[in-house]
């Protein structure tokens, strides 16, 4: 996904590595936000209205995290499923960690963004066998990290 952002001209950040007020300032002056469901949303609840347009990718099939408070800030906020699955990993006492893991998206789910964001799919994503390859590595190094 961070791929074909930044290949159709999104700037893709990791807020966990930012100071929380340059966190905020972007969010505050952009005039469109993706974000996948996950801690970073935070940021957006310490924020009044927000005028960006912001759409969540959900990991959770069902789950839309933080709808009730952001929806109050935000008018234009809209929650997309575009996956057909999300791997997650154990926590250390062996039970599921569904809050963490890997949203393994599919070719109707990029589709269905694409059309969401009015943007074009990068070429890369038209090519089934490297779209699968491309998930399929992805999936290996989230796994690699999880036996660790």
């Amino acid at each position: 996904l961070e791929r074909m952002f930044r290949a159709v001209g999104y700037t893709v950040i990791h807020p966990e590595t930012m100071p929380l007020h340059s966190q905020l300032e972007l969010y505050a002056s952009a005039k469109e936000l993706v974000f996948q469901e996950g801690s970073a949303m935070h940021g957006l609840q310490l924020l009044g209205r927000i005028g960006a347009r912001v759409t969540v990718l959900t990991r959770r099939p069902g789950f839309h995290m933080l709808e009730v408070n952001l929806a109050q800030r935000i008018e234009n906020l809209r929650y997309l499923q575009i996956g057909r699955g999300f791997l997650h990993g154990l926590k250390t006492n062996g039970q599921p960690a569904v809050a963490n893991g890997l949203l393994i998206p599919d070719r109707e789910g990029l589709e269905t963004l694409s059309e969401v964001l009015t943007l074009s799919l990068p070429a890369f994503l038209s090519d089934e066998p490297a779209l699968e390859e491309e998930i399929a590595a992805s999936i290996r190094e989230f796994l690699k990290r999880e036996a660790r």
